[in-house]
């Protein structure tokens, strides 16, 4: 028996042994002008550190910090957890 899997895709997260949810922590910088730079996103698993970095690349600009009315730039956390089903 075998899954469908996108073609030219590397292996499926499923297929490598992982699945259940696995919660990672991104990090990143919102710059002064509102754009989401340094992303660091730290899981044990290479493909999901790809992945949410991937999802944070397509967040929309934000609007930027501000300290006594100047922007400034500002580290953020992010939690993103990933539910892999069989």
């Amino acid at each position: 028996e075998i899954m469908p899997s996108l073609v030219g895709s590397e292996m499926c997260i499923r297929d490598r042994g992982i699945s259940g949810t696995v919660k990672i922590e991104s990090e990143f910088v919102i710059n002064k002008e509102g754009d989401i730079v340094n992303i660091i996103s730290n899981s044990t698993n290479e493909k999901l550190s790809e992945e949410a970095t991937r999802v944070i690349n397509m967040l929309p600009r934000f609007k930027p910090a501000l300290l006594n009315s100047v922007p400034v730039n500002v580290n953020y956390k992010l939690p993103i957890t990933f539910k892999i089903v069989d």
